[in-house]
């Protein structure tokens, strides 16, 4: 019944703002809200936008929205608001799922991430699709976008590494957690040489 009620108040607010609501489905639910697509484009719903804080939603407005430097990112091409529900657009890159072991796609988004002031909180294997031409991305943009702060990117570097090397671990969800913790489970040195990986290529960047 939820989906059935949410599916009919996304058509209604697509209408509004001229999209064509065709053939709509969805593809996703999350904590955040459900995600539909069509032929051409994606459509994450919020059913309440106060799930995203209002500083959050301005820097993605300001420094996320139709940004086309950001190559880490699923792209949004438009905001859809109404007083109590929201709707990021973005195109339908017909995606294909991350199977893990791409250090040189994970290092791409940090360098990504670095370059254009933005951190995604929570980086891990699900949120992550290669879009055409192989370009891995993460492609669940919400409240976890915000501005780059140095803590906050070195938890992103952290759980980039998990991904990329513990993708397949069912421990994987507790060694995230226990990142801020004195009982980290994971191995500091392939760490370190994970993370020298990105200096080089961040050092590159200002030569």
């Amino acid at each position: 019944m939820i989906k059935e009620k949410n599916d009919t108040k996304i058509e209604m607010i697509l209408k509004d703002h001229n999209y064509d609501s065709a053939n709509l489905q969805c593809i996703g639910t999350g904590k955040e809200g459900q995600t539909f697509e069509t032929e051409k484009l994606i459509f994450k719903y919020f059913p309440d936008k106060k799930i995203i804080p209002e500083t959050t939603l301005n820097f993605i407005k300001e420094h996320i929205l139709d940004n086309q430097e950001i190559q880490g990112l699923r792209r949004i091409t438009d905001i859809l608001e109404t007083d109590t529900e929201l709707i990021f657009v973005s195109p339908n890159m017909h995606c294909f799922p991350y199977r893990g072991g791409d250090d040189k796609g994970t290092l791409h988004i940090l360098k990504d991430a670095h370059r254009n002031g933005y951190v995604h909180t929570n980086f891990k294997p699900e949120n992550l699709m290669y879009s055409e031409g192989n370009v891995l991305k993460l492609i669940d943009v919400g409240r976890d976008v915000v501005p780059l702060t140095d803590s906050l990117f070195k938890n992103m570097v952290e759980r980039a590494f998990l991904t990329t090397y513990y993708y397949d671990s069912p421990h994987l969800a507790k060694m995230m957690s226990a990142l801020h913790t004195e009982n980290r489970n994971i191995n500091e040195m392939q760490l370190r040489t994970y993370s020298q990986k990105l200096f080089l290529i961040l050092g590159d960047e200002h030569e």
